[in-house]
């Protein structure tokens, strides 16, 4: 797409003035993130329902996020609270102005997915492989490449693997998707990813690898970046309902998503 925009698109001007970068906090502040074994996170499953009977990359983001507002409370979560105070709260991190465009003008997204699992380990995030294999599904389907950064350490490397990522493919592509789905902790006010190591880095060390003088094949290109982390550790009391959409758990299903994340 060459515009992201939350107003209609023929309702914005060329000499508008437009940013390239938008940040979405799946999980509400002070809040633990919402995942489920045999489903993985309800922002990344939603995500996924949206976009798999819609057009995918030609569907406006600010619509899309609607959309999987939506989905969140027509699955019979209406106490849900991520996106439902949409724009409030860092639930969705905007700066005027209201619009994205960007400036490049090749075709298809570089994704890089940044998924913490842990497998085997008792801190491990439920539901993380079915996030991976969710992703990998959606996008596979439009022009995207993939590139997994699953286990990571935590600190300087994972800001040095996110940049060799960009530095090697982003010339090629028009738009950067970067998914940061990990634990996650809160000092002193300021949000870290978390591993199972006990090292961390602030999220914030991340957004700023994406400015232009940091990274500058991505100047002018447009960067969506979904952060799916614990940010505190309220939760939200409902009494959560199977859906229709629940998949199936089975051995023999889990032991092939296994294999073939071994794999990637």
């Amino acid at each position: 797409p060459t515009l992201y925009t939350d107003k209609l698109m023929d309702s914005v001007n060329a000499d508008d003035n437009l940013r390239d970068t938008i940040v979405v906090y799946a999980t509400i502040k002070g809040h633990a993130a919402q995942r489920y074994p045999e489903n993985g996170t309800l922002f990344v499953t939603s995500l996924f329902k949206v976009l798999s009977v819609a057009s995918g990359f030609c569907k406006d983001i600010f619509r899309v996020l609607r959309n999987v507002q939506r989905e969140l409370l027509m699955d019979e979560y209406p106490q849900l609270m991520e996106f439902t105070s949409y724009g409030v709260d860092d639930m969705l991190s905007l700066k005027p102005p209201t619009h994205i465009r960007g400036n490049d003008q090749r075709t298809g997204a570089l994704c890089i997915e940044v998924n913490y699992l842990f497998c085997g380990l008792q801190d491990e995030r439920s539901g993380s492989l079915w996030d991976g294999y969710d992703l990998l599904d959606l996008f596979l389907q439009e022009k995207v490449i993939f590139q997994f950064l699953n286990e990571t350490t935590v600190n300087q490397s994972l800001i040095a693997s996110i940049k060799d990522v960009i530095e090697q493919y982003a010339s090629r592509y028009n738009i950067l998707l970067l998914f940061i789905m990990s634990h996650g902790v809160v000092e002193k006010g300021k949000l870290y990813l978390k591993d199972s190591r006990g090292s961390k880095i602030a999220v914030d060390d991340i957004l700023d690898l994406l400015q232009d003088t940091n990274s500058p094949s991505l100047k002018g290109k447009q960067k969506l970046v979904f952060v799916q982390v614990c940010r505190g550790g309220a939760t939200i009391s409902h009494d959560l309902k199977t859906t229709s959409q629940t998949k199936s758990t089975s051995n023999d299903s889990e032991k092939k998503k296994n294999s073939d994340l071994s794999k990637r």
